[in-house]
């Protein structure tokens, strides 16, 4: 016999016992009591159901938490290995986050409209400024409605930008389409600037969302990691 059959074959004598007391003081209590007797019976199981859906949430956020603090351990650390490896550790936690996530209609949640800063991500694009030792520690994003923002501060006051617009196909969901509407460099504190035509659309799927983590992948399998500001 197993530990888990044994804790049901020791529980089953218990709930019998339980069951005829609420059964006999029920038909042999006064009119009007035999309510209080059997609440009494439903209540110890109700109580017993609710203290043990209160410690899986505790045990949930424990495991988010720490989750969440090797996630962001791995992207900020400074090894020159094989990227393709760091990315697949880190979607091996992406898979577990995902697994307890808080919330599943993310696209729509008001959590997800804020300033985010960049913590990882795979787009060549962004990575391009910091490959050749331009960008600041800081890559914001800021989500806005239906707009989205992306800055990527540059030495000398300067500041590379571009704004794109967003729609939700399903309210439930988690997949955010997107098309950039402009795109702006601004150098020398705006001294001179250049507007570039935008380039792109697509879509990207946030999987993981709280208040202070947002985890997309992207239509070209790319992955972006942020913290809120």
């Amino acid at each position: 016999m197993t530990i888990q059959q044994h804790r049901r074959f020791t529980l089953l004598p218990c709930i019998f016992l339980c069951f005829f007391v609420a059964s006999t003081a029920a038909f042999s209590s006064p009119a009007g009591k035999s309510t209080d007797s059997f609440k009494w019976f439903t209540d110890i199981f109700s109580n017993q159901a609710t203290k043990e859906e209160s410690n899986n949430k505790s045990n949930s956020s424990i495991r988010r938490n720490q989750l969440k603090l090797d996630l962001l351990t791995k992207c900020r650390s400074k090894t020159t290995g094989d990227v393709d490896a760091k990315r697949k550790d880190l979607e091996s936690i992406i898979e577990s986050l995902v697994e307890i996530r808080p919330i599943d209609a993310t696209a729509s949640s008001p959590i997800f409209q804020k300033n985010w800063l960049l913590e990882w991500t795979t787009e060549k694009e962004i990575n391009f400024f910091s490959d050749v030792g331009l960008a600041a520690d800081v890559i914001t994003q800021t989500i806005d409605g239906g707009v989205l923002s992306s800055d990527i501060p540059l030495p000398g006051n300067s500041n590379f930008g571009v704004t794109g617009a967003l729609t939700i196909p399903e309210i439930d969901g988690v997949r955010t389409n997107f098309e950039f509407t402009s795109a702006k460099l601004d150098l020398w504190g705006g001294k001179i600037s250049w507007t570039l035509p935008p380039v792109g659309k697509g879509w990207f799927d946030t999987v993981y969302l709280d208040d202070e983590l947002r985890i997309d992948f992207n239509s070209r399998d790319d992955i972006l990691i942020c913290r809120a500001e």
